[in-house]
């Protein structure tokens, strides 16, 4: 896709896994695992790999198949006492992603996180790589919500927190399809980053303002 010169952000909203991180093989590992520990036979690495960028409920519903949110609640508690124990060593940082977060926070230009993993769990992850104090705050998945894409979160809990901007004044950069239809649902204007998880046609389908095929490229855009 051709890309067109960004105008300057007064925030960027930034997708977390698949985005700033590679988490697949985590992901993957960690869904099999939970499947084995609640005695169902695990699927398979490309059906986990389509539903990442879901909220853990829902994506683990979908997944079995069977069960209603409630049930996806209870395997989404599972699903995280392995994960802490043995998800952070798969994941690893995009080659690029660190040295455009600090290019942000050069410029002055915020930048916050809004992700489908639950917020606690994302700072810890961004402790982890030493990424804190690049980031202004983490919006992550809650079960009272609301939750990306949801507008509400846009409306109710970050613009009022940054000053209230013109939506065309902020942007989404994600991977999926979710990223998109929130920043569409929001006004924001949007960044699709075709290396991580989202399926193409259908991130493509959305008309995204821009599309980067690696975190590198990020750097190009600001």
């Amino acid at each position: 896709m051709e890309q067109k010169l960004m105008p300057p952000y007064d925030l960027v909203m930034l997708d977390f896994d698949g985005t700033l991180v590679d988490s697949a093989s985590s992901v993957v590992h960690c869904v099999q695992r939970t499947f084995a520990a609640q005695g169902e036979e695990p699927p398979s690495e490309a059906a986990i790999r389509a539903t990442i960028g879901l909220p853990l409920p829902d994506a683990l519903t979908q997944l079995r198949g069977k069960g209603g949110r409630e049930k996806g609640q209870t395997w989404a508690r599972a699903y995280r006492e392995i994960f802490m124990t043995e998800g952070p060593p798969r994941l690893h940082l995009f080659e690029g992603a660190a040295r455009f977060l600090a290019a942000l926070a050069d410029q002055e230009i915020p930048a916050i996180i809004v992700s489908a993993r639950k917020a606690e769990i994302t700072n810890m992850l961004l402790d982890k790589f030493g990424l804190s104090e690049t980031i202004m705050e983490v919006f992550g998945d809650s079960p009272q919500g609301p939750n990306k894409p949801d507008p509400r979160l846009y409306e109710e809990l970050i613009r009022p927190r940054f000053g209230n901007p013109p939506p065309r004044k902020m942007i989404m950069v994600g991977d999926t399809h979710i990223d998109l239809e929130f920043a569409h649902n929001t006004g924001a204007a949007s960044c699709w980053v075709s290396y991580g998880y989202g399926d193409a046609q259908k991130c493509r389908g959305m008309q995204p303002d821009f599309e980067v095929s690696c975190p590198a490229d990020l750097l190009n855009l600001f």
